[in-house]
């Protein structure tokens, strides 16, 4: 389980924070279930909100734990000024490094993202998300 601080670039720059949990096995495979909650820079009350889950595959190098990952769900987008709502698919591909910090703490160096979404309102849209954080081992 763990959190961070995302900052998204696609065709705006959002700000947000961002929610994890991961479900290892021993064998570098496991489940990854994540949400995003973005803002928007500017006024107008534009944001976006994904929902997630997928497959994880982890291996350590040291202390060190590069991953990857592929996640489906669905993303929440508020049109400015809230004009209008949509519910749409998101599709995610990613990766990135954790650092074992302690037995139980890691430090989430960089989590890089590439979102998909193909049934946006006004053709696909897609964006890159980065974000960096601290992960809790709980078991």
């Amino acid at each position: 389980m763990g959190s961070g601080y995302t900052l998204q670039y696609g065709q705006r720059k959002m700000a947000g924070i961002a929610g994890f949990v991961d479900l290892d096995t021993k064998r570098r495979l496991g489940i990854e279930a994540e949400g995003r909650w973005l803002e928007y820079y500017q006024t107008a009350n534009v944001h976006a909100e994904t929902y997630s889950i997928g497959g994880r595959y982890h291996f350590d190098v040291g202390r060190f734990q590069p991953y990857a990952k592929g996640l489906v769900g669905f993303g929440d987008f508020n049109f400015p000024y809230n004009y209008a709502h949509g519910r749409y698919l998101v599709v995610t591909a990613g990766g990135g490094l954790d650092f074992h910090w302690t037995h139980r703490i890691y430090v989430r160096a960089v989590d890089f993202e590439y979102q998909d979404w193909p049934q946006f309102t006004y053709g696909n849209m897609n964006s890159f998300g980065v974000n960096a954080g601290l992960r809790v081992r709980i078991f």
